[in-house]
């Protein structure tokens, strides 16, 4: 299947994978990973609170990211979309919707 037919993110309840309230964003990556890296240089550019999660490391991280049937990385969690790769339109869009609607 192309890459191109793939949808732009995955829709789903995601909460039980944020550490806390106050995260924004989990980041499943690797180390090397330079499309990991830049979406946690753009997250960090934008004092968006998230958790980096390494899955070249064993333990309850890796299993998260293997539950999702992911192949690549980064897997970033916004809300509830699942976004694979840096796609900053996408997770664009996700952190948008994460804020508050003017006036309310």
């Amino acid at each position: 299947m192309s890459q191109w037919l793939t949808p732009a993110y995955v829709e789903g309840d995601f909460q039980a994978y944020y550490p806390d309230a106050s995260t924004k964003a989990v980041l499943y990556g690797t180390k090397t990973c330079p499309f990991c890296q830049q979406t946690r240089a753009y997250l960090s550019a934008h004092h968006i609170p998230y958790a980096d999660v390494d899955v070249g490391q064993a333990g309850k991280g890796q299993q998260d990211y293997r539950s999702f049937g992911e192949t690549a990385v980064p897997v970033v969690l916004i809300g509830n979309r699942r976004i694979t790769g840096f796609k900053l339109p996408v997770i664009e869009a996700a952190l948008a919707q994460l804020k508050p609607a003017p006036g309310r």
